[in-house]
């Protein structure tokens, strides 16, 4: 049962990275919204509340959290100081369609208190 639904929210992410990748088709929105209620409760189905698990998530959405802040913080720096830059030398600034993805890799900014344990820790 568990690799059933394993490869049924593999399929979801697939058809999310698809989407995500092509917001110009048709009821994207729409179909993203369904597959993510899926995907959750297909994710509902593999994870129990356990103390254990609900710990792993808090900690990890901690780390993403600081990942995200710092990000901003640094994305702001770096647009100020372009700015500052070009302006300093008679340019002017203009950012069109900027897009900033973050990822919360496992071996670079995962919390070293909580390193990744396996299949499960890693899902969630």
């Amino acid at each position: 049962m568990k690799k059933t639904i394993k490869r049924k929210i593999k399929k979801i992410e697939s058809l999310l990275l698809t989407y995500y990748e092509k917001p110009q088709l048709i009821t994207c929105d729409e179909k993203m919204e369904t597959l993510i209620f899926n995907r959750r409760m297909l994710l509902n189905q593999l994870f129990k509340p356990t103390d254990e698990n609900y710990r792993l998530l808090k900690e990890f959405n901690e780390t993403l959290k600081e990942v995200v802040i710092k990000n901003y913080q640094q994305s702001r720096e770096l647009y100020y100081n372009t700015k500052k830059m070009l302006e300093d030398s008679g340019s002017s600034l203009q950012f069109e369609g900027v897009e900033c993805k973050i990822f919360l890799g496992k071996d670079r900014q995962y919390s070293k208190s909580n390193p990744f344990q396996g299949e499960e820790s890693e899902m969630i």
